[in-house]
């Protein structure tokens, strides 16, 4: 019979470092959000202000609204 101790500890260690690699991309994607807010061109100066305080204030769910609303729509 199989022994689940060595499976359980390689899962979790596979589990840590896909928690990991989430981390690392949300923050990537977080940091990239708010370069994209600083070097683009809004119509009003406040727009830009007003996008920065989301993403630094809503962290993640300010990053996602932006990529949404703005940088996704901008591209098309």
């Amino acid at each position: 019979m199989i022994e689940l101790a060595p499976f359980l500890i390689v899962l979790m260690i596979l589990l840590a470092f896909a928690v990991a690699g989430l981390a690392i991309f949300l923050v990537i994607f977080w940091i990239w959000m708010l370069v994209d807010v600083l070097t683009r061109h809004f119509k009003e100066g406040t727009e830009r202000i007003a996008w920065l305080l989301v993403i630094l204030i809503l962290s993640l769910i300010g990053a996602l609204l932006y990529y949404f609303l703005v940088f996704r729509k901008k591209r098309k």
